[in-house]
């Protein structure tokens, strides 16, 4: 029986914001930010065997403490294990996943597909100058997938740019 495979071309826009923070500054303050020791893995084993919309949203407050629009899943540091790979010194990379499932249900309620970006990911470097950057690409940009999407999926993407902007200047702003 032959496979079908349908290819859908769209565009995304990554988009870089850098500060002259130093690096492990702004991941302590990322790290901070995102609630990093009490969610990670304690929320992807906790969240499979939630039950209801309501233990949902009581877990997620507890995770956010009521003041975040974002927590932790996890991270890696692909220069590390490339600095091994490759014998040779790569700028530090460090890939963050965020999100929240609360956020997340705005969007995934109007196109499960919307599940291939969310959560979102961030990419943390080395700046040029001893600063660091930060990359995304802007989900409304790649939510849709190439497809046309309702409006109520639209302002959920745009609401989701704001919030993640929001908390990426804060993070790279200096003290």
């Amino acid at each position: 029986m032959p496979v079908d495979i349908q290819a859908v071309p769209y565009t995304a826009q990554r988009l870089t914001l850098s500060s002259s923070k130093p690096l492990d500054a702004v991941l302590t303050a990322l790290r901070d930010e995102l609630n990093a020791d009490r969610a990670g893995s304690n929320l992807l084993l906790k969240i499979k065997d939630i039950k209801s919309a309501e233990e949902l949203h009581a877990f997620v407050s507890t995770m956010t403490e009521g003041k975040r629009d974002f927590v932790y899943f996890g991270e890696v540091e692909h220069s590390q294990w490339m600095d091994t790979f490759y014998s040779q010194r790569y700028k530090r990379t460090i890939i963050f996943t965020l999100g929240n499932p609360l956020v997340a249900k705005e969007m995934l309620k109007h196109d499960m597909s919307a599940g291939l970006h969310i959560p979102p990911k961030i990419m943390v470097q080395d700046g040029e100058s001893g600063g660091a950057s930060i990359s995304y690409d802007l989900p409304s940009s790649v939510i849709p997938g190439g497809r046309d999407q309702s409006s109520e999926l639209r302002a959920a993407t745009e609401e989701l740019d704001r919030k993640l902007q929001r908390m990426l200047e804060s993070v790279l702003r200096e003290a």
